[in-house]
């Protein structure tokens, strides 16, 4: 929890943490994730960061056309 608040992130505790019904949430780094537990929203968050840098890659890295044309 402190290293995403350090960071400039929110972590969202419930307010009763006990709750069956209780959901916790992060936002970091533009990544946003809500968990049933701690260790559930740490993980889905972590899921959902390694996504959207994979996508972020995909998105400015050359296509094989374009690297095809770089070598010509």
């Amino acid at each position: 929890m402190n290293e995403v608040i350090e960071t400039g992130g929110e972590y969202f505790l419930p307010p009763d943490r006990h709750a069956e019904n209780a959901l916790w949430a992060i936002r970091l780094h533009g990544v946003f994730a809500i968990g049933t537990s701690e260790l559930n929203v740490i993980r889905k968050w972590r899921t959902a960061a390694m996504a959207a840098c994979l996508n972020a890659q995909q998105l400015t890295s050359p296509t094989g056309a374009e690297l095809a044309g770089a070598e010509a």
